[in-house]
């Protein structure tokens, strides 16, 4: 987020807040509050950190903090490839085959991931040739799911919108030439 974004976000929060949201009078002040927060909040794209403001005002009476802002604007961190792996593994070997359901592996893509390459596939591997197939298709199952779910958070935080500026340069499906 720019300095220029955060001064938007704070007529947005005074808006909303009123005598709770407390900026400096003093010209000189609020720049420094504002290049504070443009520093802390600095690596997140304007439109997810707007979105995040918007949102918390949305919930929350109370203003928001730097960190509350980060809490909403971050992706939820999703487990590697390995360790979705790993716990597919320990539970094939904990817990086995039951009838065709997978197990919760820790997170909803990891489950999926198995669940794609079958489940059974991992628990019956014939030998470590077998395994190291499922193994390769597991991994990239994963990450193309996994990639699917942080596009679909992305585009959630920001409110299910087209970015800005990206309108214009889309086409019309009618008028894309082969």
């Amino acid at each position: 987020m720019t300095a220029n974004d955060i001064k938007r976000a704070f007529v947005v929060l005074s808006a909303n807040y009123g005598a709770r949201f407390q900026t400096p009078g003093n010209a000189e002040e609020m720049m420094a509050v504002v290049d504070i927060w443009a520093n802390a909040l600095g690596d997140i794209p304007s439109d997810v950190g707007l979105a995040a403001f918007k949102r918390h005002c949305q919930t929350d009476t109370q203003p928001p903090t730097v960190a509350h802002i980060r809490n909403l604007a971050a992706p939820r961190a999703l487990p590697g490839a390995g360790v979705a792996w790993a716990a597919a593994i320990d539970a094939a070997r904990t817990i086995g085959y039951q009838e065709g359901r997978v197990p919760d592996l820790g997170s909803p893509e990891a489950t999926a991931a198995a669940r794609a390459v079958g489940w059974s596939a991992i628990c019956y591997a014939k030998d470590e040739r077998e395994l190291s197939f499922t193994r390769s298709h597991f991994l990239r199952i994963y990450d193309d799911i996994a990639k699917r779910t942080e596009r679909e958070e992305h585009r959630a935080a920001i409110g299910g919108h087209v970015p800005v500026g990206l309108l214009p340069q889309m086409k019309q499906i009618d008028k894309v030439t082969p």
